[in-house]
């Protein structure tokens, strides 16, 4: 697993390793566990939790043409979404153009096994975003700083409501 993750850490652009790192120290300190796996574009890697007895992934790093990116699992979205209206403008971008949840509008017209996506207020427009598309900003030196504390604010109410 060591050597599969300097892999890992050796394919991320180096202007973000830094950040790949932190990310990946406090995941680990709030007793996620990291899995690895091959994919067609690079590693997808994924952190995952215990969380009352279930197996919950808090992030996964993923790669795209465009760049890594962080899947932020931000399953209490609704206890911090004040703090979305902080996020740069290049990240907004990102979250609106993601795709909507079609079981959020009508639960009939998904798939009965994919789970619901968010429901959120963000500058005064309330989404309905696809869990798996939602919160997914590239690394970059303008997003990094927040890619952090999004996941830190995530861990936060985890830990608030595992308490």
């Amino acid at each position: 697993m060591e050597q599969q993750f300097q892999d890992f850490i050796m394919s991320v652009p180096s202007e973000e390793q830094t950040t790949v790192l932190e990310i990946d120290k406090l995941l680990k300190a709030n007793n996620c566990t990291c899995e690895i796996k091959e994919a067609k574009q690079g590693y997808l890697v994924s952190y995952i939790k215990m969380i009352q007895g279930k197996r919950t992934t808090i992030l996964n790093f993923v790669f795209r043409k465009t760049g890594i990116k962080a899947r932020i699992y931000a399953n209490n979205i609704l206890q911090y979404q004040s703090w979305l209206n902080e996020l740069p403008n290049i990240m907004k971008k990102e979250i609106i153009k993601s795709g909507d949840c079609k079981r959020l509008y009508n639960p009939d017209s998904c798939n009965s096994k994919c789970t619901m996506g968010y429901r959120f207020v963000m500058d005064d427009n309330e989404y309905r975003k696809c869990k798996n598309m939602a919160f997914m900003p590239t690394l970059c030196k303008e997003n990094d700083d927040y890619i952090l504390e999004f996941v830190r604010q995530e861990l936060l109410e985890i830990s608030k409501n595992c308490n």
